[in-house]
């Protein structure tokens, strides 16, 4: 239901370009979500609120029993994740943006349960623009 709100253009989720998603588990916390989500810096500058209305949003659907984890608002954590504008020049931001993708790609955690065997465990979308 998350990643169906995601897609359906609305006041409480933004303009997002796409996006790439990973089921995990782990003992410790259990079944969890990583997502990474591209915005076009050209249209959309508040990345701490961005994350901010996700997680109200992923609050409403879990009935407010499901928790949300950002690091926009850790100032020392941000350059490490690619968050902000990303320009073809800022190979610290490249990097940090390819250990990002590494991390939701990463066997380890994948999920190898018989319940699960017929669950998505990753995905990714895009968004369609209009044609000139």
């Amino acid at each position: 239901m998350f990643i169906k709100k995601l897609h359906a253009p609305n006041d409480k989720v933004p303009p997002i370009v796409g996006f790439v998603w990973k089921l995990e588990y782990s003992v410790l916390k259990s079944y969890h979500y990583h997502f990474l989500f591209f915005m076009d810096a050209n249209t959309f500058t508040e990345d701490k609120n961005f994350a901010y209305k996700l997680g109200e949003l992923w609050q409403k659907i879990t009935l407010k029993k499901g928790i949300y984890q950002s690091f926009n608002h850790e100032e020392q954590v941000r350059k490490n994740l690619a968050i902000g504008i990303l320009t073809h020049d800022d190979q610290e931001k490249i990097d940090s943006l390819n250990k990002m993708i590494y991390h939701i790609t990463k066997t380890e955690q994948f999920i190898l349960e018989r319940s699960q065997i017929n669950q998505r465990t990753f995905g990714y979308s895009t968004r369609k623009y209009a044609t000139r």
